[in-house]
Order: C-alpha cells, then structure tokens, then sequence
C-alpha cells in the first residue's frame, strides 16, 4: 500500500509562493562533473544505492545570514525574516539557529521515518544537523539549523539539508500548503510531549490520541478546494 507524504509551507507563511518541490539526489549528482568525470564515481554501486529516496531541500530565495545582533539573523527578498532564532538577547553570535519553521512542514498518512541530513555532498558553507523523525507519528516542521558565526549569503537553488524516506513500501511525495487545522493539530501533540522521555514513548501516546487522523483529513479536503 503506497504511503502518501504530504510537505510544504504553513498556508499563511509569507514566503509560501517561493517553496519548490524536493529534488531528487540522484539527479543533482549525475549532472556534477565531480561525480561523473574521470574518477567515475557515479559508477560506484554502493554509492548510488546511498543516494535512493534521497532528497535536497533547495534554498527557496537568496538568503543573506548576519551575526548582527541589531537586525534579524536571515533575511529573504520580501524583506520578512526567515528565521525565530536569531543571535539577539545576550546570545552569542555563534549561536546555532534555525531557519524555515514555517516552509517545510511533514506528515504521512502510515508509518514512515526519514532521515535529515546536512548537503554532505555539495560544498557550500551551510551545514547543519541530522536526525530520524517518523513523520506519521509526529507530524511537524522539519528546521534546517547551522551555526552563525560570520556573515555569509547562500543563493537561490543552494542545497540546505537532504531528506531520505526510510521506507521499502512504495510511496508518494505530495507538494501542499499546510491548512491551519494541521499546525493546530501538532501544536497539541507539541505540548503533550513530556520532557526527558525516548520519541518512542510520544510516538505511542500520539497514535492514542487520533490527532494524525484529523490532521491528513484536513490536508486531503484543503487539496481539493485548492484544485
């Protein structure tokens, strides 16, 4: 049975309009000269199959990161701040913040993990943090977080982090602004999680409460009314 991942932007973020779809690794890698040049790479075996169901979360605008504790720490081209984390208060200007909080929501209607990664194979002078979330047991923002320590600007089109779905089950990715029932419906399960306990313990506490239920509804009639 084909598990559906539903992922995108809260409906109301003010940079909604720019997300763009997931790429494929395995499609940036074999247009890379490095990969594909003398050295062959490409035609590792072990290589390739480290890339499947592997996906690049792209920069959706230019994004200027500043240290400078007098003005936000990310700013996008409509001039909104892209991030609630910013090196102001008395924190130190390395800091790790996070950015997108509201551009890459995640939920699937069955049990899928995935895994999040920092852009290991493109050089570029984000780097982050990895973790494994099952995104139908917790549904909620993927953060992309790096540490800012000096000023720098990464481009549109700039490689984030990468998304892998740990699945051998067939599936299918699905490109949507989140309603506001879905963020609604996380931020009851956010306030459920006690303090201290494995994700274990909330993952089965959350299939208790039928929230996931109501959250995919939402989705799935919001996708309707926006065809």
């Amino acid at each position: 049975m084909t598990i559906n991942i539903y992922y995108g932007p809260l409906v109301n973020s003010h940079n909604a309009f720019l997300v763009n779809p997931l790429e494929p690794l395995t499609k940036e890698i074999k247009e890379d000269k490095f990969y594909t040049g003398d050295a062959r790479i490409i035609e590792c075996p072990s290589f390739l199959d480290s890339l499947k169901s592997v996906y690049v979360i792209k920069a959706f605008c230019d994004m200027k990161f500043n240290p400078n504790p007098e003005v936000p720490a990310v700013i996008s081209p409509t001039g909104h701040p892209l991030s609630s984390d910013t090196p102001i208060n008395g924190k130190p200007v390395n800091d790790i913040i996070q950015i997108c909080n509201d551009h890459m929501f995640f939920i699937a209607d069955k049990d899928c993990e995935v895994l999040m990664t920092p852009p290991y194979l493109h050089k570029t002078p984000f780097y982050g943090f990895s973790g494994i979330l099952n995104i139908h047991r917790w549904p909620r923002h993927l953060p992309i977080a790096t540490r800012l320590d000096e000023e720098f600007i990464i481009r549109e089109g700039t490689p984030l982090a990468y998304i892998k779905v740990m699945t051998k089950q067939k599936y299918k990715l699905h490109l949507t602004t989140m309603p506001n029932e879905v963020i609604s419906v996380a931020q009851q399960f956010n306030r459920q999680v006690v303090k201290g306990k494995p994700l274990k313990y909330w993952y089965e506490k959350a299939n208790r409460t039928g929230l996931i239920k109501k959250a995919i509804t939402s989705i799935e009639k919001h996708m309707k009314e926006c065809k």
